[in-house]
């Protein structure tokens, strides 16, 4: 699936979130490695109402994601132990098929998740660490 600039700022905004730390191992990837952290889409992003939902996306190390995505069943119980059974619940009724997005609610979009990774690095920069959570951008 071809990445787009919401894709790209997404990605960067889920990885600061969990303050460039693999949120399964806790691995911290530090500056000049964070190509190492992935976004890790827990439902496949090819659900548009999923594509850029934090509720859907984690940052996972390249060793985590990689065997998380090769044992799905395992990737299910750790959402659900991590991020409760609420978060999986959520992310069902959320994939229901909705239609095309227009570019008007594209760019809003992005303008959304442009102001929520500001927003967590005036966070980082004034020393506040740990999981921060941002809103889903979709209005």
């Amino acid at each position: 699936m071809k990445r787009c600039k919401r894709d790209t700022v997404f990605s960067q905004l889920v990885r600061e979130r969990s303050n460039w730390t693999c949120e399964r191992c806790g691995c911290y990837v530090p500056e000049g490695e964070r190509q190492r952290l992935h976004c890790s889409h827990i439902v496949s992003r090819k659900y548009r109402r999923l594509r850029w939902e934090p509720l859907n996306a984690v940052a996972h190390c390249a060793i985590c994601h990689s065997h998380l995505t090769d044992r799905p069943h395992e990737f299910g119980r750790w959402v659900d132990e991590k991020l409760g059974r609420s978060v999986s619940d959520r992310l069902s009724e959320l994939s229901q098929p909705i239609g095309k997005y227009s570019k008007p609610q594209l760019e809003d979009i992005y303008q959304n998740l442009k102001a929520s990774l500001k927003q967590i690095q005036m966070m980082r920069a004034d020393g506040v660490m740990g999981r921060l959570d941002f809103e889903s951008p979709y209005t």
